[in-house]
């Protein structure tokens, strides 16, 4: 089968907004994005693949983590507000439209995925960006595993056993914290079935969409897959009516 692309009421009302161009001033309705925040080598690419299978849905991939630089340039403007003396006069502090000026880069995406924001800072900054997005947690439950893919991957800065438990357990603590529980999806790869990505796509307002197929991308330290993967072919089927 293949997938509608005719958009239902389903769809419409789901997490996921149109590709319509955003502007700062009024990107209300433009927050409601998909946002895929893996460990690295832990099957990321794959989860960005069948999401971007789903109908209008187009989410963008990594961005070597640049969100890091514009949470400093606003703690940076909070904590010089702040400060008193003669050095300090005038210090701007950050606009109002901040957090919509960020989301406005991403207007015309349904989302996107990462895999650096595994931090506590970085996560509270991406809720105060995107305060009803749904996030996918990403991760290994086997981080020994997870050490071996990364030596494997061609250029890819393997990381400290400690560094990566540290990374998975801020993802699990997000998840724990009882404001977020409603709004983020574990998905290990080890858990990794046509049914668990069946169970995302419910999470995601996608309730009559179901997986065919899982691709396996990235796979043993490579960066890429089968044409077909790649290309997303016969992964996903959708009907045009919700069951």
């Amino acid at each position: 089968g293949t997938k509608s692309t005719t958009p239902t009421v389903t769809q419409q009302q789901s997490a996921v907004p149109s590709r319509r161009k955003g502007t700062v001033n009024n990107c209300s309705s433009e927050d409601r994005k998909i946002v895929i925040l893996g460990t690295g080598r832990s099957g990321s690419t794959t989860i960005l693949r069948l999401v971007n299978s789903l109908p209008n849905v187009t989410l963008s991939g990594e961005h070597f983590g640049a969100l890091k630089d514009l949470r400093s340039f606003h703690t940076k403007l909070r904590r010089s507000r702040g400060m008193r003396g003669p050095a300090w006069v005038g210090a701007q502090r950050p606009p109002p439209s901040f957090a919509c000026w960020v989301r406005s880069f991403y207007a015309n995406d349904a989302g996107f995925k990462e895999i650096r924001y595994n931090d506590r800072e970085s996560l509270d900054f991406l809720t105060f960006v995107f305060p009803r997005a749904k996030f996918v947690l990403n991760y290994r439950e086997s981080i020994e595993d997870q050490l071996r893919s990364r030596r494997q991957a061609k250029g890819f800065v393997s990381a400290r056993k400690d560094a990566l438990e540290a990374e998975t357990k801020a993802l699990l603590d997000f998840h724990d914290y009882s404001r977020h529980r409603n709004r983020t999806f574990l998905l290990p790869l080890e858990r990794f079935s046509l049914s668990t990505f069946d169970a995302l796509f419910r999470f995601l307002g996608f309730p009559h969409c179901r997986t065919l197929k899982i691709p396996h991308l990235n796979p043993k330290g490579s960066y890429g897959g089968s044409p077909d993967d790649l290309r997303g072919r016969g992964l996903v089927e959708c009907t045009t009516t919700t069951p």
